[in-house]
């Protein structure tokens, strides 16, 4: 057995085990080497103990279970061989910077430690920052091009031939060069249609109007769970290392399953250096974030409060006020927006959280304008978070918000039982 076969061997004990006893003297053993030997070379080799990272490797899986926004911390905790919720959440913090808790809330920034592997040089060890998030479905419009997989690095090229020509100034003038209001990217770069030879890169922004300029085109993104990870240094060559590592390394390492066919790069207003990639996750209905608050019962089974603010989508129109909702055991939404126009919403979130509504515009200075509104709404604890866009008089607006439950519904019957009613008595 080759030298680097024993020692994969033996980091595939510690993988098989992480939710059991770990016996370092088996793991050495699969190396064909003493205890001692095999925790000192792991030391030297990867930079940190074998004990810790033992304990980040199953602090990297607790935060995954965590962010899938349905599984209790307690429960967690005891899987991962923490005795307490206190050990377990001074444990957390001290690998991640935020509480288990906190955790579950999509957008939170979480660090995975990739499982190591041994070739001829090492892969692994190094922490991977990223967090999830939840956005609404939203379209973007830009320049597009296909490519081949023979060459991937081929729209790292393109980006250079596409700020010589006029249409890097059309594109900024589709959203006045201003952060986007689902990505917060001021220009995007989108992969789609993907397929085994080859696949579609597009340099774009997000749709805020119904301009879309000759020669551009408009790629439709649905609503997604997405893996949002932060990337410093030189382009395009940090984007290369850093996707690289996420599809070998942070895949593997949490357990996700990414959903293909698209990729985002967002470049953010100032970011000289910086970016973010975005890559959608598959998400099981039984792991929405939404309907497992109680996942063994019936959907939409809580009522809320939902308050916020919306604001314009383009530079152009001062667009601010408020809005409140409150959404009935039947996933029913009721509510009112008020501000630099007002009216009334009406509409349906259903069990994955997904909101569509019509605002009804009663503003005196105008005819009543049909809104139609679209969001996605996600729970953690008691908190309630939205995020979505409207459009009203051909001008794209966005929204965001948080409230609390005021009121779970716990009395309602789990799936596939029926209510026994008491006996009369005689």
């Amino acid at each position: 057995m080759e030298w680097s076969d024993r020692l994969n061997s033996a980091i595939d004990y510690i993988e098989n085990n992480l939710t059991g006893e770990i016996d370092t003297a088996v793991v050495a053993k699969k190396a064909l080497c003493s205890d001692f030997h095999f925790q000192r070379m792991f030391n030297v080799v990867t930079g940190i103990t074998l004990g810790e990272y033992i304990r980040r490797r199953r602090l990297t899986l607790a935060a995954a279970e965590l962010s899938s926004g349905n599984a209790k911390v307690r429960n967690v905790a005891l899987k991962y061989g923490y005795d307490s919720p206190e050990a377990f959440t001074r444990a957390f913090h001290q690998v991640h910077g935020v509480s288990p808790l906190t955790a579950r809330a999509q957008g939170v920034p979480l660090v995975s430690c990739p499982r190591v592997s041994f070739l001829i040089s090492m892969k692994g060890g190094d922490d991977i920052g990223y967090k999830i998030v939840q956005k609404p479905a939203f379209d973007v419009v830009g320049k597009v091009e296909k490519f081949t997989r023979v060459n991937i690095k081929a729209p790292s090229q393109f980006w250079v031939d596409f700020r010589q020509t006029k249409d890097i100034f059309v594109l900024a003038k589709l959203n006045g060069a201003k952060a986007g209001p689902v990505t917060g990217g001021q220009a995007l770069g989108v992969v789609f249609d993907v397929n085994a030879e080859d696949f579609k890169y597009g340099i774009a922004v997000e749709k805020l109007g119904e301009i879309v300029p000759e020669g551009f085109e408009v790629i439709h993104i649905p609503a997604l769970t997405w893996a949002v990870f932060d990337v410093n240094g030189v382009m395009p060559q940090a984007i290369w290392q850093v996707t690289n590592r996420i599809y070998g390394e942070w895949f593997p390492a949490t357990g996700y399953k990414s959903a293909s066919g698209i990729k985002l790069e967002v470049y953010v207003p100032g970011g000289n250096n910086y970016c973010q990639i975005w890559v959608p996750l598959k998400i099981n209905k039984e792991h929405s974030s939404f309907s497992a608050v109680q996942p063994t019962m019936a959907p939409s089974i809580f009522q809320g409060a939902l308050n916020g603010n919306w604001a314009a989508g383009t530079y152009s129109v001062p667009g601010n006020g408020t809005f409140s909702m409150k959404i009935d055991a039947d996933g029913i939404v009721h509510g009112s927006y008020k501000g630099d126009f007002s009216g009334i919403i009406h509409g349906q979130v259903d069990s994955d959280g997904n909101l569509n509504a019509t605002g009804i515009s009663s503003s005196a200075d105008t005819t009543p304008n049909l809104l139609k509104i679209a969001g996605q709404l996600s729970i953690s604890g008691n908190i309630l978070n939205v995020t979505g866009n409207f459009k009203y008089q051909d001008y794209w607006h966005y929204f965001t918000g948080t409230g609390n439950v005021f009121s779970m519904a716990y009395y309602f019957p789990k799936r596939g039982k029926s209510k026994r009613k008491p006996k009369q008595q005689t």
